[in-house]
């Protein structure tokens, strides 16, 4: 069995949710609720982060999309809609890419086809504060700008998330995470995604350019701003989020 931490609730078919960096299964704790009577929903920690077992010497996208592969093969749910944030939200893609027949529909949140030179010298930067002032510090200071200025009903559970998942996790992982994030481009593949995509942004997310790329890329997908939220949207406002999953949901054959 694999030995990744997941969180398994609900029946019905699989529903995979898979996380940014820094944070857990736990980003998903408002969401997760509101699809269990229909769907398994599996809200897993990806290597790294969480309760799951620490990175090897190097970890790319696709590795991480690997090892989800081999879950859901394990879980044996039939065809899985995955949900993927931020750095999820890559690894979603690659999953979908790699392991076509695995997958039914794929929501892609607050996340990029590719890291562009802007993407990189930022990384670059929360590269350095890792090493330098480790990860509390980091949690502390991207919180400041992870969030939308209207405060909805998760906004304040999420942030305190986040402060705990982030700063406790190792340093090691962080820094692998967002060189990984600096390496990664499937733009020039999406256009062999064959299942339907639903692309979901956050008002001040402040780079809306990334999700009309990604939302124009994919050959079925539709995409949604949610008001007031930031990056961390679907947690932020997680009933809109699952209202405009739940519509992506009925589209789904």
């Amino acid at each position: 069995m694999s030995d990744l931490h997941v969180t398994v609730s609900g029946h019905g078919p699989t529903m995979l949710f898979v996380h940014g960096l820094g944070c857990s299964g736990a980003f998903w704790t408002d969401v997760v609720p509101r699809f269990a009577d229909s769907y398994t929903c599996v809200a897993v920690d990806l290597d790294g982060f969480g309760a799951s077992p620490p990175l090897p010497e190097t970890m790319s996208v696709g590795d991480w999309a690997g090892r989800l592969e081999g879950l859901l093969a394990e879980l044996a749910g039939g065809p899985a809609v995955v949900v993927g944030h931020s750095l999820g939200g890559m690894v979603s893609q690659e999953l979908v890419l790699a392991a076509p027949d695995a997958v039914r529909g794929v929501a892609l949140c607050n996340t990029i086809p590719r890291a562009t030179e802007h993407v990189r010298q930022i990384d670059q930067g929360l590269v350095d504060i890792v090493q330098q002032a480790g990860p509390a510090q980091l949690a502390a200071m991207m919180s400041q700008g992870l969030f939308g200025p209207v405060a909805h009903e998760g906004t304040d559970r999420a942030k305190a998330q986040f402060l705990q998942d982030c700063g406790g996790t190792d340093p090691r992982s962080l820094v692998l995470g967002l060189k990984a994030i600096m390496a990664f481009d499937a733009l020039d593949r999406l256009g062999g995604v064959r299942v339907p995509a639903l692309v979901v942004t956050g008002e001040f997310e402040g780079n809306l350019d990334d999700q009309e790329v990604l939302h124009a890329a994919l050959p079925d997908s539709t995409l949604v701003v949610m008001a007031g939220t930031g990056h961390m949207a679907p947690a932020e406002d997680p009933a809109t989020f699952a209202e405009a999953l739940t519509t992506f949901l009925g589209r789904l054959p």
